[in-house]
């Protein structure tokens, strides 16, 4: 394999490990909040969960660019 590609993958594969971990870290506050009716604190869970779409939209990009650079029809 290409060290490029090795990379590239490891990259992306490193950035969805962290995005699940602060995915579930985002459902334990939740799950805490709605079992205390917190709203605020809901909120904050929420809060969390949008700023994660910035970080979804990257892997795409990256992914669709690891495609677009390393497969066979790329050349």
């Amino acid at each position: 394999m290409l060290p490029q590609y090795h990379d590239a993958r490891h990259e992306v594969r490193n950035t969805i490990i962290g995005l699940v971990e602060d995915l579930a870290n985002s459902n334990k506050l939740a799950l805490k909040a709605i079992e205390e009716c917190n709203a605020e604190a809901l909120d904050e869970a929420r809060k969390n969960l949008k700023e994660m779409s910035s970080i979804t939209e990257k892997i795409d990009n990256d992914i669709v660019l690891i495609f677009a650079k390393f497969t066979p029809g790329a050349k």
